[in-house]
């Protein structure tokens, strides 16, 4: 935690504004920053290193400093599944510490990081043991290579420093780097051999905390032949390329979920698993608590929110608060609404904006939401050159396969990047907007439904052939099953 002391504001009691919505006087907030809770011992790593240079130099795979020449760059190491709930359901805890000595910096020489941590920590969020139990964030090979080792079998829940050992899988990628895949959950651990080839994109496991661990998360590093870690993450403080094909922002300010409950929201903790009490269907009168999940919310980044009857019209809004100073690394807030008793039924929705873009969930009042099942595909050109600051459009159908209506459908990132985002459902024949931007859809049964997403690109924006997976989800579905140049798009720099 040390790392992150300078990145938390203090004294931010994160309660929301009411804006005056009828009735929302007596409504209650709550909320604020979420302990990082993210540190780990990897001495293992250190112990383990030689053996997985021989077993590597003995299968023939390559071994040495990584190759500029090779052209290869790591994709990014996680993919949520079809059981995420999610926009996203990550953030980024901690990355390598540059500074030899007790002081701490981190890449863009920050202090994003704690002494002497040697890789990227990515962290599963909101309620992280419930992402972890229902699989919901996979983990899968950032590049190609060679299977050197892999271990299974070990208690994936620990929360404290210790000795325990971790469930792994170390890769020779193609670079010449060993990929180091750590932390894995517990009976997911990919069933391939030493000298084992794998392909950028193949399923290793999912997140866990296995290990000396303190929360779930995947502990990524890059090491090579000497056993000096190689950061992969390009900045003032590691002047070397970036060894990812797209190197997403440093703070990287999304809304990872929003979500209706039963209860008041519990705090998402680190080590606590408290139940989330997520529920999408409710009656006339019945009380509700709307949610709102951030990572890396920084000062004056401030969520407006609003909860909309079927037709459009609004029962409540509000704002939240945000930092004085600093940054919060993961945040929440909630606020509770009582439904009229003369609540009209249908399908209702909370939209929040923040940073010129909108998301929404999708819930119903009256009856329950029976589930659905959808699939969904890329249909324009799924390899794209762009160019920074400029946007770029695709479009996409999502089918309807189940014979119940599919509500709530959206499209999000399935990883971070540097750019703005938005889903809108079009007209097929003549590709017009027919939605608005954000707006959640209902698939009737059996039909299909086009949407076009476009990305507007930060003004630094770099890529090479870096795959952008898309989620495709709705409220009472599944996400779509994911397939590469399916559901991803590809994008290069010019």
């Amino acid at each position: 935690m040390r790392g992150l002391r300078d990145l938390l504001a203090i004294g931010l009691t994160g309660l929301m504004v009411i804006l005056g919505a009828a009735g929302a006087t007596a409504a209650e907030t709550g909320g604020g920053p979420v302990d990082v809770g993210v540190t780990e011992d990897t001495s293992e790593i250190d112990r383990l290193h030689p053996e997985w240079v021989e077993a590597a130099r003995a299968l023939g795979a390559p071994v040495g400093p990584a190759s500029e020449a090779s052209g290869e760059r790591f994709q990014y190491p996680l993919r949520m599944t079809k059981r995420a709930g999610g926009f996203s359901e990550t953030f980024i805890a901690n990355f390598v510490d540059h500074e030899s000595g007790p002081g701490l910096e981190d890449f863009a020489c920050g202090t994003r990081t704690y002494d002497g941590h040697g890789g990227t920590d990515i962290v599963l969020y909101p309620y992280r043991w419930t992402v972890m139990d229902n699989r919901e964030v996979a983990v899968v090979a950032a590049m190609g290579g060679t299977i050197v080792s892999t271990h299974d079998g070990e208690y994936d829940r620990n929360c404290a420093i210790g000795g325990a050992t971790a469930n792994y899988v170390i890769i020779s990628h193609d670079n010449g780097l060993f990929g180091i895949y750590w932390h894995l959950k517990k009976g997911t651990v990919i069933k391939r051999s030493p000298g084992d080839r794998v392909e950028v994109g193949t399923l290793l496991g999912y997140v866990g905390s296995s290990g000396s661990s303190t929360t779930p998360h995947l502990h990524f590093e890059a090491r090579d032949s000497g056993n000096v870690t190689v950061d992969p993450w390009e900045g003032q403080c590691n002047a070397r390329a970036t060894d990812w094909a797209h190197q997403s922002p440093t703070v990287d300010t999304r809304i990872i979920r929003l979500a209706t409950h039963s209860k008041q929201p519990p705090a998402p903790s680190s080590c606590d698993s408290p139940e989330p009490g997520y529920k999408d269907s409710f009656k006339p009168g019945d009380p509700l608590w709307a949610a709102v999940y951030l990572r890396d919310q920084t000062p004056g980044a401030i969520i407006a929110l609003e909860v909309l009857r079927p037709d459009g019209s609004q029962a409540a809004s509000w704002t939240t608060a945000s930092p004085s100073s600093g940054i919060y690394v993961a945040s929440y807030y909630w606020r509770s609404y009582v439904l009229p008793s003369n609540a009209p039924g249908g399908e209702w929705t909370v939209r929040a904006k923040i940073g010129g873009q909108t998301y929404a969930h999708t819930f119903k009042v009256g009856g329950n939401l029976r589930k659905a099942r959808i699939k969904a595909e890329i249909t324009s050109r799924k390899a794209r050159k762009v160019r920074a600051g400029k946007r770029a459009k695709f479009y996409a159908e999502i089918q309807n396969r189940s014979g119940k209506p599919a509500v709530g459908c959206r499209v999000s990132p399935g990883r971070p990047i540097d750019a703005k985002f938005e889903f809108r459902e079009i007209n097929p024949k003549s590709r017009r907007p027919i939605g608005k931007v954000g707006e959640n859809l209902t698939i009737p049964a059996k039909k299909t439904r086009h949407v076009r997403v476009r990305f507007k690109f930060g003004k630094d924006f770099e890529a090479t052939s870096a795959e952008i997976p898309l989620q495709f989800d709705c409220t009472n579905t599944k996400a779509a099953r994911y397939k590469a140049g399916r559901t991803s798009v590809v994008l290069t720099s010019r």
